[in-house]
């Protein structure tokens, strides 16, 4: 039968690295509260938007990095206040450059 896919091929919407991580700083505060700031991170790999073979090309989306960052406050007597911001860069990731609506080839329409 016909193969769906190539030894060694580029699957569609695997980057191939992906890295996350944070770092987080604690600190005393008055009256035995303590503070925090933290920043997580996450950085994703170009990706393709569908299979590359030797016989068929694809397009591609850039790579992307965010950073979050968190600040806030912890007591034991009155909880956690956090005040957050996400995606501090604003990074706007492209996700769906070439991607072909409808059902995938091959596949019987009902």
């Amino acid at each position: 039968g016909a193969s769906l896919s190539t030894e060694g091929a580029v699957l569609p919407n695997s980057p191939e690295w992906t890295a996350g991580g944070f770092v987080e700083y604690r600190f005393a505060v008055f009256g035995g509260a303590q503070g925090f700031a933290r920043l997580d991170a996450l950085y994703s790999d170009e990706q393709a938007t569908r299979m590359i073979t030797a016989t068929q090309d694809g397009f591609f989306v850039d790579g992307y990095a965010t950073a979050d960052l968190r600040l806030g406050l912890r007591s034991g007597s009155l909880g956690t206040v956090t005040l957050f911001v996400n995606n501090l860069s604003d990074e706007r990731a492209e996700l769906g450059r070439g991607m072909v609506p409808g059902p995938p080839p091959g596949s019987v329409a009902p």
